[in-house]
């Protein structure tokens, strides 16, 4: 089942009709598994507008299976987009890489300049987990395992290409950590992703999830 979504549809309400009534169709069945690029019709839309049918407009996604993209840095964004394209990065049943594959040079561009300029809106956290422990673990670290303030930040990433972690969904954050614990994604520079995770246990991803989740923007005084 294809769904038709034009620029004539110009109205933020009407936009996310649709893009509940899609994501309710994909969440009951009835496409038969994730969206994949070949089964929307795309004719007329800005590239950012096929990111909306998951990610939202405004990169405020709905649904914690989708990770929020507004206020991400336009280089972590780019090179997420890459990794999908080049296969440095899978997801689940893949249906990024597909998307990203029928991405030109353009469409990434204009995709990442749209989501990189939009506001992060506060949201309670989804997971649950002791938030307290995942602060200390966020700013302070422990022992073998460095603060991840050091790279991730506050107000934005120290590191360049590293993600803002601060008002992310709480249970896509804990699936990514998981992940790299496990080896199922392997994009990060130099395995760093992956020898964090596997020094943390469960309650720790946990706390870090719940922490980050509830937690839109920072600065030295919410410290």
């Amino acid at each position: 089942m294809a769904i038709s979504w034009h620029t004539d549809v110009n109205t933020r309400s009407q936009r996310d009709c649709f893009v509940t009534v899609f994501l309710a169709m994909t969440t009951l069945g009835f496409t038969g598994s994730y969206a994949h690029a070949d089964m929307i019709d795309t004719r007329g839309m800005a590239p950012h507008e096929q990111c909306a049918y998951c990610h939202g407009l405004d990169g405020n996604s709905a649904m914690p299976r989708f990770p929020r993209l507004a206020g991400q840095s336009a280089s972590y964004l780019r090179k997420q987009l890459a990794d999908f394209k080049q296969g440095r990065r899978t997801n689940d049943e893949g249906a990024m890489s597909g998307i990203a594959e029928s991405l030109s040079e353009a469409d990434v561009e204009s995709i990442v300049r749209h989501y990189a300029g939009q506001a992060l809106r506060a949201r309670a956290s989804d997971i649950e987990g002791d938030a307290a422990a995942g602060r200390r673990l966020y700013f302070n670290g422990r022992r073998a395992i460095a603060a991840c303030a050091t790279c991730h930040g506050t107000v934005a990433p120290v590191l360049e290409g590293a993600p803002r972690l601060l008002g992310q969904h709480g249970a896509y954050l804990a699936k990514q950590l998981q992940d790299f614990r496990r080896g199922a994604r392997r994009n990060d520079a130099d395995g760093v992703m992956h020898r964090i995770a596997q020094a943390l246990a469960e309650s720790e991803i946990r706390a870090l999830a719940a922490f980050l989740s509830a937690q839109p923007v920072m600065t030295g005084a919410n410290r």
